[in-house]
């Protein structure tokens, strides 16, 4: 992780075949390291790895390691 702005909402940012989460000041949430993310700015974001889905909190954490066969989406 680097650094994160708490007022920049993230997007999806993918180079290499890679995809990470970056704010809107240009700073990575998430280095580019997945196959596809899939960012939900009300909840947890899922992503691919390994043909497996995991998801991310808001900060870029692992809080559901790769595991299920789909993304759900997650909301508070």
């Amino acid at each position: 992780l680097l650094s994160v702005s708490l007022y920049a909402k993230p997007f999806v940012q993918c180079a290499n075949n890679q995809c990470g989460l970056m704010d809107s000041e240009g700073f990575w949430i998430v280095e580019p390291q997945y196959k596809h993310i899939r960012y939900n700015p009300e909840g947890l974001s899922g992503f691919i790895e390994k043909d497996q889905f995991g998801y991310l909190d808001e900060s870029g954490k692992v809080v559901i390691r790769p595991q299920e066969s789909d993304i759900y989406r997650f909301a508070q």
